[in-house]
């Protein structure tokens, strides 16, 4: 069963978050998508987002994926929800900024939805079990077309990715994709050196690209989940790197339609196991194989210019970035208030490996707070290790 905001075939097409009713579902919903519909949608929708994508965004659905448990800071989010009796969870954690509102993870994905949301509203999917990173824009798909509506081309991007990239130059990659005759899906990939990459991310097997001469763009030959050293190491760039996956992608209408067509007369044709019945990576090898690896492009962009956010370190390190302006484009000038509320209330210890929270509204910022006050009343600063063990309150 889904729960779905959607309730009509004129919303087909739109901006959309997918969460999970056993992993703050409801309240991210209301606290975080409502608040960003109201306060931040706006500021996000560049000056020149209507002149590219007002042509396209009728014929898009973008998929914003955040119902993952994020396990790995269930530590942190725990003592983070002790403290502060808001529920919490890794995309819902709340940074308080300058205008009296808040910034959460997920809002950077949102942020990259902005140029697809109709009627000035991102759409949300409250899904009530696990079906695979691919399970509920199917479900969603089914519904529609049983309904007579058509399949819609397909943007997808994971909740905890965050992109530092010139302003909307992943979504105009994913529209030059829709427009192009000659391709029918286009992959996000990060470089990283082999040893960063080995037994950590999923990389793409690339062939020379026929169809262009950008050299950030490159034909799709396939997927390597978590390789090892040496595997890593034969599937590399001429200057070394690997192409990480990153989980943005694009499937074209025509494609999408031939993969649920298929999954109604193969409903397993996409089966990773019992629990994830629907995958994005057989998805995505699915079309690869029916269209071919020149119909399929990957476009590359730096490893300083992306942030897969599974671990504290890279949240810290991410937070630390953000306070040096970088991962902002797309919030257009709401970025510089994200930037000057982070540095206020986020520092990182390089020397104790230790994250430091300002979490009270009493004060502004962390200089702001009197040492005597640190010591007589430790209810304002709080300190985590790297691996989201409460450390200390200041």
């Amino acid at each position: 069963m889904i729960i779905s905001k959607v309730t009509s075939l004129q919303t087909f097409g739109r901006a959309f978050v997918i969460l999970s009713k056993h992993n703050l579902g409801e309240h991210i919903a209301n606290n975080i998508i409502a608040p960003f519909n109201k306060n931040l949608l706006k500021l996000t929708q560049q000056p020149n987002d209507s002149f590219v994508f007002d042509k396209y965004k009728d014929d898009v659905d973008f998929w914003a994926l955040a119902a993952g448990s994020g396990s790995s800071f269930k530590p942190f989010t725990k003592e983070l929800t002790n403290i502060t009796n808001i529920p919490i969870n890794k995309v819902s954690l709340p940074i308080k900024t300058d205008d009296d509102n808040h910034i959460h993870l997920l809002d950077w994905a949102m942020a990259m939805a902005a140029p697809f949301a109709k009627d000035n509203k991102i759409e949300y999917i409250i899904a009530e079990k696990p079906s695979g990173s691919f399970g509920d824009i199917v479900a969603y798909n089914k519904k529609m077309m049983a309904a007579g509506a058509e399949v819609k081309n397909t943007i997808v991007c994971c909740g905890d990715n965050v992109f530092d990239v010139k302003p909307r130059e992943l979504d105009k990659f994913m529209l030059e994709t829709i427009r192009n005759p000659k391709k029918v899906m286009g992959l996000v990939g990060v470089e990283k050196t082999p040893k960063e990459t080995a037994n950590r991310f999923m990389i793409f097997s690339l062939m020379p690209n026929r169809e262009t001469k950008k050299d950030d763009i490159i034909s799709l030959n396939g997927f390597i989940e978590l390789p090892n050293l040496k595997t890593a190491n034969k599937n590399i760039l001429p200057n070394g790197n690997c192409v990480c996956n990153t989980g943005m992608f694009v499937i074209k209408k025509e494609a999408m339609k031939a993969l649920m067509d298929e999954i109604a007369i193969n409903p397993d044709v996409i089966k990773k196991n019992d629990r994830e019945p629907y995958d994005f990576k057989l998805a995505c090898e699915w079309v690869k194989n029916k269209y071919g690896a020149d119909a399929c492009d990957v476009k590359v962009v730096n490893t300083k210019e992306w942030n897969a956010l599974g671990q504290l370190p890279e949240l810290y390190s991410f937070y630390n970035k953000v306070k040096q302006g970088y991962f902002l484009s797309e919030f257009g000038k709401y970025g510089e208030m994200i930037k000057n509320s982070i540095s206020k209330r986020f520092n990182y210890n390089e020397k104790t490996k230790c994250g430091e929270w300002l979490l009270s509204d009493r004060y502004n910022s962390l200089d702001e707070i009197p040492a005597e006050v640190k010591i007589a009343t430790p209810e304002y600063i709080y300190s985590f290790n790297n691996a989201g063990t409460f450390v200390k309150i200041f």
